[in-house]
């Protein structure tokens, strides 16, 4: 159980998508509520960053960390215009929280909670790139819900199943990545022919490299794309999977 300064320490030794993630959900976890959404959002204007600047460069990062297939879904509009949707309901968010914490008014609580409700459905919508948004937003909700049970204590099974509900679309997002590495190894092209124009050696270009195999060799294409695969996977492990399954873990502790 940490107290909030433990928390803020945390939180203010990194300001990634991993470890803010991370710590949210041990504030969670220690029952710290409002207290932590006021420390994060503290933290936040101490640095001169505010929680859209922070939202975007998480999306950001999550898809420097996979495959350029996946980057190229932060160009198209539907990115955009749901990025701009989430950015917008997390600043409100922040605000009327940021006024609640100074005043106790329980209606700019409600209202915080509608707005956290509408950024984590857009980050829900976005996919894989906002991986990060999503555990970040997840716990604010879960943490907004737990200051809503200390005046209501009818809240706290919101806060098991807000809880429960994360993981699981957490845990779909990161089943995503697996599907979306398989599909980012390329198909096997021809690449010789011989004299009677028939196909014989056969290519694979893929992040710069060639792969070469003869065309009746199936069994050493397979191979190389699984290879390649796995090598995305591994990649994709450490870098963004091992890190959100332990959010996951910490998720899970609230839900019984």
């Amino acid at each position: 159980m940490s107290t909030i300064d433990e928390f803020k320490s945390g939180i203010s030794s990194a300001l990634t998508w991993d470890n803010i993630g991370l710590q949210l959900a041990n504030g969670a976890i220690s029952k710290l509520g409002g207290l932590a959404v006021e420390a994060l959002l503290g933290e936040l204007f101490g640095q001169k960053k505010d929680i859209e600047e922070l939202l975007e460069n998480f999306a950001d990062d999550i898809v420097d960390r996979l495959t350029a297939e996946i980057k190229k879904a932060i160009s198209t509009a539907f990115y955009y215009d749901n990025m701009t949707k989430l950015k917008s309901s997390a600043s409100s968010l922040a605000r009327k929280f940021e006024i609640y914490s100074h005043t106790g008014d329980l209606a700019l609580l409600d209202n915080s909670l509608n707005h956290s409700f509408d950024a984590l459905e857009h980050a829900r919508s976005l996919g894989i790139p906002a991986l990060g948004s999503f555990a970040t937003t997840a716990n604010l909700k879960i943490l907004i819900l737990q200051e809503k049970a200390k005046q209501n204590v009818k809240f706290e099974n919101s806060v098991r199943t807000e809880a429960e509900r994360a993981s699981r679309d957490c845990e779909s997002l990161l089943d995503d990545i697996y599907h979306a590495n398989q599909q980012a190894v390329p198909w096997w092209q021809t690449h010789t022919m011989d004299t009677k124009g028939e196909p014989i050696g056969m290519v694979l270009r893929f992040e710069g490299q060639e792969y070469f195999a003869h065309f009746n060799d199936e069994k050493r294409q397979r191979r190389i794309t699984q290879t390649l695969v796995s090598e995305l996977n591994e990649r994709a492990n450490t870098r963004v999977i091992n890190p959100a399954k332990a959010i996951v873990t910490k998720w899970r502790e609230l839900t019984v």
